[in-house]
């Protein structure tokens, strides 16, 4: 269960470098400003303080900077070094994100891959995929489709995992309501905090 640090550190490195740039349109300023009614039909590649989408990016997003946004809708991927990202829109593809503080609280159509400080899946939040997370402190409230993958501080679940859950982390939490369809496996040095209420389908393994 060590090698999940690892391994995510290495997914970060290389999920967060952009493939292709030769089609983008790049904005820089102070302020970058996709508005409500925009549509951008390219890849977007943005650096500024403040970054925020309300429109609609029919292509990936590639964002650096102090503050990112998305309350509008991504068709691709969002690939961000930002301070605090947040997402109360859509992302069609994979939300990939280093950061100090991240929230989800919108749809990413297939993968979220997080490394950050603070972590939060809010209670509207939907992931298609897996949630793949190197984090100081994690609160999944939301839905997610198949696995969880989690290395770091405290993890907390709220919300519905539809497959696994594998955890290497100093505490794990799960309050009333929670579930996981499939297994629950984690490695920590003390037993996980499972609320009578919580379900888990496919069984509990405690590494030490």
């Amino acid at each position: 269960m060590r090698a999940v640090q690892v391994l995510l550190g290495l997914m970060c490195l290389l999920v967060l470098v952009p493939s292709h740039a030769a089609a983008a349109e790049p904005r820089s300023a102070n302020v970058v400003m996709v508005g409500p009614n925009e549509q951008i039909n390219d890849d977007l590649y943005a650096f500024g303080r403040t970054i925020t989408i309300r429109g609609t990016v029919n292509g990936d997003v590639i964002a650096f900077g102090g503050t990112l946004a998305v309350e509008g809708t991504v068709t691709g991927d969002v690939i961000a070094f930002a301070g605090t990202t947040t997402v109360t829109g859509t992302v069609g593809g994979t939300l990939r994100v280093a950061a100090g503080n991240v929230t989800v609280d919108g749809r990413v159509g297939e993968d979220a891959v997080v490394a950050a400080g603070i972590f939060r899946l809010g209670s509207r939040a939907q992931v298609g995929r897996d949630v793949l997370l190197g984090t100081g402190s994690s609160d999944i409230g939301g839905v997610v489709g198949r696995h969880v993958l989690a290395s770091g501080g405290e993890l907390a679940l709220r919300g519905r995992v539809g497959g696994d859950v594998r955890a290497d982390v100093q505490m794990l939490r799960m309050v009333e309501g929670a579930v996981i369809d499939g297994r629950l496996t984690y490695l920590s040095p003390v037993e996980a905090a499972i609320a009578p209420g919580a379900t888990i389908r496919g069984g509990t393994e405690r590494v030490i």
